[in-house]
């Protein structure tokens, strides 16, 4: 996997590969896990993903964080989302099995513009066979946020989407016939309790705290007691 690379815009095509599909976890419809189809068509449906974020100790850059998820079709491409703005990510990603072996010509590429909200990672598309992350891998990657991860009044989150190629079959038909297009699934948060914060927003929280201080009356015991939660609220955000 190649280090985390400061990525700028690398073309209209891809960056909206990136965030047409991030789209979908703000709501909008029409990226999800059913497609429309004909009546008679027999459509195979259901992309079902599911993955871990965690913070990495050793990395170059503050606030690091590495993902890893898999699902259970062949994906042929996928976009993260998080609630934290991106700073860095790999721009390379392979696919690995159980055992942490890259799979066979599974080398997936990222981009997006930075900072932002989220990234995008594809194959080779035109490509056929096209290049995929199979079945049971799981795409693995690392990314930095921004500001400081527990600078918010909220948890730190992070969405995923994955695309894949479905297939319908028309019986009616003699020779009955086969139709193949790209659909989404829907966004599945990745588990991110290993990134959860002790105390949010702890800096903000301590200058308002002592802020206080200095609208009160010197020598007054509200002063002194303000003053206590002011030293208190710096050590928590020295902490956090």
């Amino acid at each position: 996997m190649s280090d985390i690379l400061n990525v700028q815009g690398e073309g209209l095509r891809r960056l909206l590969l990136a965030f047409g599909l991030a789209l979908a976890v703000f709501g909008l419809t029409g990226l999800a896990s059913a497609v429309n189809a004909n009546a008679e068509d027999e459509v195979i449906v259901g992309i079902n993903c599911s993955g871990k974020v965690e913070p990495v100790e050793d990395s170059l850059f503050p606030d690091s964080f590495s993902y890893e998820f898999g699902c259970n079709q062949d994906i042929s491409a996928f976009t993260l989302v998080s609630n934290r703005l991106i700073d860095n990510f790999s721009t390379e990603v392979i696919g690995v099995d159980g055992a942490g072996e890259p799979g066979d010509a599974q080398d997936f590429f990222c981009t997006s513009t930075v900072p932002s909200y989220g990234f995008g990672c594809y194959g080779s598309p035109g490509k056929t066979p096209p290049t995929v992350i199979t079945n049971g891998n799981h795409a693995i990657g690392e990314f930095s946020m921004f500001d400081d991860a527990c600078a918010a009044d909220v948890q730190p989150r992070v969405w995923g989407i994955a695309q894949a190629e479905y297939t319908s079959t028309n019986d009616l038909k003699d020779p009955p016939s086969v139709k193949t297009w790209l659909a989404t699934s829907e966004p599945f948060l990745l588990n991110t309790k290993a990134i959860n914060c002790k105390v949010l927003n702890a800096k903000a929280k301590a200058q308002k705290t002592c802020a206080r201080v200095k609208k009160m009356k010197k020598g007054s015991n509200a002063r002194t007691k303000a003053r206590k939660l002011c030293v208190r609220a710096r050590a928590a955000a020295q902490k956090a």
